[in-house]
């Protein structure tokens, strides 16, 4: 296994598992420093399970570094959390020197938008053992874990409802969930999902009827404001789940699809939809995602 090889997002990784908690400026800082945009590396970092955020008080902080293990994957298990200096190495010496201890390391898998992808094939029984010759803790199939703890979206539960609108005149836009564009427009009474001009990042606002909704996880907003409309489409086949660029995955079911293979999404080939692609997707869990967020889920092959 080589580790000489260090992108910008292994730094990240490393800097934020050594410094365990910190705040949102030290992780921009950090950010910029290595050339990395924050926000996308976050929300790309906690889909992976390696940092948790607490957009509210602004902070971070790293779970424990983690041994997942995952299905359809001949019998391997991920390395998630926290990703400390040294811990790469030492479980290569844990490899060369430990005979007795039956397991082999994948070569880390580079990621465009995140850290190396670590997979280590070991049998079940041997897992224990390699947790407490690491200190990892053990995580058994979090995808379907998480998945099964998942709620049915609703305005009720994901949004506040607001006697009024943010003011006309900052900026915003209307998505058109036909086009998956957003579009400015003068008319601030139309029905449907807007984009409000915000501190730190644009605002998801809903009008539904004479009612408005605003949407702190935004992520959820399209799948609210236009319920019978088919963004997700799952192929059996390939179990692949797609999923457009602009109606991400909220953070709970998209660290649930990430961590099917511990994969980010990649480019789907339908450039027309300007859609991402998870692998590694069961039926359960493409179904458990889109009745959690109440949207229908097509078929593609």
């Amino acid at each position: 296994m080589s580790v000489a090889s260090v992108s910008r997002f292994d730094a990240l990784l490393e800097w934020a598992s050594e410094l365990s908690d910190g705040s949102w400026s030290q992780w921009r800082e950090a950010c910029l420093e290595l050339d990395v945009e924050p926000t996308l590396a976050m929300q790309d970092l906690a889909a992976l399970g390696h940092v948790e955020i607490d957009w509210t008080a602004d902070r971070f902080s790293c779970p424990p570094p983690t041994a997942a293990f995952l299905y359809r994957s001949s019998g391997s298990v991920l390395l998630t959390g926290a990703r400390p200096r040294g811990l790469l190495e030492r479980l290569d010496s844990l490899a060369r020197e430990h005979e007795e201890l039956d397991f082999f390391v994948h070569e880390p898998i580079f990621q465009q938008r995140g850290p190396k992808t670590v997979l280590i094939e070991i049998e079940l029984d041997d897992t224990d053992e390699l947790c407490e010759a690491l200190t990892l803790e053990y995580v058994f199939d979090p995808a379907s874990r998480i998945a099964e703890r998942l709620g049915v979206a609703a305005l009720e539960r994901v949004a506040h409802r607001e006697a009024w609108p943010p003011r006309d005149e900052i900026p915003r836009r209307l998505f058109d969930p036909h086009t998956l564009r957003f579009r400015p427009t003068g008319n601030g009474d139309a029905h449907g999902l807007w984009w409000y001009d915000g501190y730190r990042r644009e605002e998801a606002w809903i009008r539904d009827h004479a009612q408005w909704w605003q949407v702190p996880t935004r992520e959820y907003a399209p799948y609210l404001a236009y319920a019978d409309t088919t963004f997700l489409y799952y192929s059996p086949e390939r179990q692949q789940l797609n999923v457009p660029e602009l109606v991400p995955l909220p953070p709970l079911q998209a660290r649930a699809a990430t961590l099917a293979s511990g994969r980010l999404p990649r480019r789907a080939a339908e450039a027309h939809r300007n859609a991402m692609l998870y692998e590694n997707i069961s039926p359960e869990l493409a179904e458990r995602i889109s009745t959690s967020l109440n949207t229908p889920l097509g078929r593609f092959t």
